[in-house]
């Protein structure tokens, strides 16, 4: 029998599972806004498992915590939470369900026994949408050697693919949201390639010499002056905010004196502080500041 309750006007569906220790597992959640703390019980009941599609669609959510009770994530829980970014599982030894975060493009951290993120939590993010690689997300080894070692051999696997692999499946499999050319595929895949190794380096924990260097290149085969630019394109779509990101391009020889005012030109509406730092840098590494660059803040 599905019961009900509310905490803070958020519905929470559940069941008691009276065949078994009399726990909680959650079949639905509604109302729920950006961020929520999943209680670990209900009326002197421990909940310990989140049921197949409980947060199904819950579009406002942005960051969700799971306390150590929890035992079991079903399949598809959290999927089509579009806006999710943060999630907290205190328990690090969960058992997860297929396509628990289906659809959830946005996830930028997952902390699995802890709250702060760290390098561990942003590439465990990663596996979700963009690098596509679920089955390291359940692997128990994070944070060590190895595990560092399988993520970056999924790069560089990933950056080796063919662009234009996959593109003839979406058509072929009648894809309804492929509103785009085979080109913009192409494009949108090196995006997102450029935006695992600008996440790589900027969390390298463990990361080798020999790595490092090919996901160096493979940033610098697409910037501002060479055949294609994605790899700038992906600095000012997925990381405008954040200026550690510009400062990592720099540092890696992303900028030079033959783009920076293609650069500066493609800025628009972007982060002023991103803007300031182009700027800055040109006058420090290249020559004076125009006066139309300034007028341009």
């Amino acid at each position: 029998m599905i019961r009900s309750t509310e905490i803070d006007n958020i519905k929470i569906e559940y069941i008691i599972n009276q065949d078994i220790d009399e726990s909680i597992t959650i079949v639905g959640v509604r109302n729920v806004g950006s961020s929520f703390s999943v209680p670990e019980e209900i009326d002197g009941h421990k909940i310990k498992i989140i049921g197949k599609k409980a947060f199904l669609g819950c579009r406002l959510l942005r960051q969700i915590t799971i306390p150590a009770g929890i035992e079991e994530i079903q399949d598809y829980a959290f999927a089509q939470c579009y806006n999710l970014r943060t999630v907290i599982i205190m328990n690090n030894k969960i058992y997860f369900g297929n396509g628990i975060f289906t659809e959830c493009n946005m996830i930028q951290d997952i902390c699995l026994g802890y709250e702060e993120p760290d390098d561990v939590s942003a590439l465990l993010g990663t596996l979700i949408y963009r690098l596509k690689a679920e089955h390291i997300l359940v692997d128990d080894s994070w944070g060590t050697e190895s595990w560092f070692a399988k993520w970056d051999m999924e790069l560089l696997a990933y950056l080796k693919q063919d662009d234009e692999e996959g593109y003839t499946d979406l058509v072929l499999c009648g894809e309804e949201d492929i509103q785009y050319s085979l080109e913009e595929y192409i494009c949108k895949k090196r995006i997102n390639k450029s935006a695992l190794c600008l996440i790589r380096l900027m969390h390298n924990g463990m990361l080798s010499n020999e790595n490092e260097k090919l996901i160096k290149d493979y940033i610098l085969s697409h910037i501002k002056g060479c055949k294609t630019d994605e790899a700038w394109q992906a600095l000012l779509s997925e990381f405008s905010n954040d200026i550690n990101y510009f400062k990592l391009f720099a540092d890696i020889g992303g900028i030079n004196s033959d783009n920076i005012d293609e650069l500066l030109a493609d800025m628009g509406e972007v982060s002023s502080e991103a803007k300031v730092f182009l700027m800055d840098y040109k006058k420090d590494n290249f020559s004076a500041v125009d006066a139309f660059d300034i007028f341009s803040l």
